[in-house]
């Protein structure tokens, strides 16, 4: 991810997200991040059965920290990219989720229609709330997500799945 705000916050980031090929939850989580200049790489490593989740950063200086939380912990570009097939979608109904550092409550708000790249398609639209609040449009058939928006201080940032293409075809 690439962001410049009005020069307040810059960030660069790459982010490789590991996930358990049974359970889909993050087993591991590698961050190369350059923050106004400074390059700092975190590696967040998930122990599911303990709880925990072990934070080594290395940047200016090193440090670890060993994180408790309740289970199942997700890693918010997992539950959001990678939404839980085995999670019932019930309009008006919260859920919630555990994060390293926070839980976060999502709701189904209702079915709804979105227009995709021209195309209308079914989904399931979603609020979220936590540190931060987000709506999400998921796809209903594979509860892929199709539009992601968060909402800021500053304004709204919307990340929009891109069309996949057939082969040959370029997009």
């Amino acid at each position: 991810s690439d962001t410049n705000i009005f020069k307040f916050l810059n960030l660069n980031s790459k982010e490789k997200v590991f996930l358990d090929s049974k359970t889909c939850l993050p087993v591991k989580v590698e961050r190369d991040i350059v923050f106004f200049g400074k390059k700092e790489i975190i590696e967040e490593t998930y122990d599911q059965e303990k709880g925990q989740i072990t934070i080594k950063r290395n940047g200016s200086e090193e440090s670890k920290d060993i994180l408790s939380q309740d289970t199942p912990i997700h890693n918010i570009l997992e539950l959001l990219y990678f939404f839980p097939q085995d999670v019932a979608l019930e309009a008006g109904k919260w859920m919630t989720f555990n994060l390293p550092t926070q839980k976060i409550k999502i709701k189904m708000v209702k079915e709804r229609v979105l227009k995709v790249n021209g195309i209308n398609q079914d989904t399931y639209f979603l609020i979220g709330r936590g540190a931060k609040r987000f709506s999400l449009w998921l796809d209903k058939e594979e509860k892929m997500p199709l539009r992601l928006e968060f909402i800021s201080l500053v304004g709204k940032v919307t990340v929009i799945r891109k069309p996949v293409l057939s082969a040959g075809r370029e997009g």
